[in-house]
């Protein structure tokens, strides 16, 4: 059930802040494997692990998005 929220909370995140052309990059595309494993796996230690990399991923891309919006904007602001 808590991977589950996890899948979900994920699927939010990524519709609502990255660019579209993001879902398409290697490691969007690795973030959707590591929470599709997430979501079936039955070993509480596997999980962990996965968990930890999902999160490290996310760390990642919400620094890359950050980044990309900071140069969208104009001067000034």
């Amino acid at each position: 059930m808590t991977s589950g929220l996890l899948v979900c909370g994920i699927t939010k995140l990524f519709s609502s802040t990255a660019p579209p052309m993001a879902l398409d990059d290697p490691m969007s595309r690795t973030l959707r494997e590591l929470t599709e494993q997430a979501a079936k796996e039955q070993d509480p230690e596997r999980l962990r692990q996965l968990v930890l990399g999902i999160n490290t991923l996310l760390d990642i891309i919400e620094r890359r998005v950050a980044e990309i919006q900071g140069r969208s904007r104009p001067e000034g602001n």
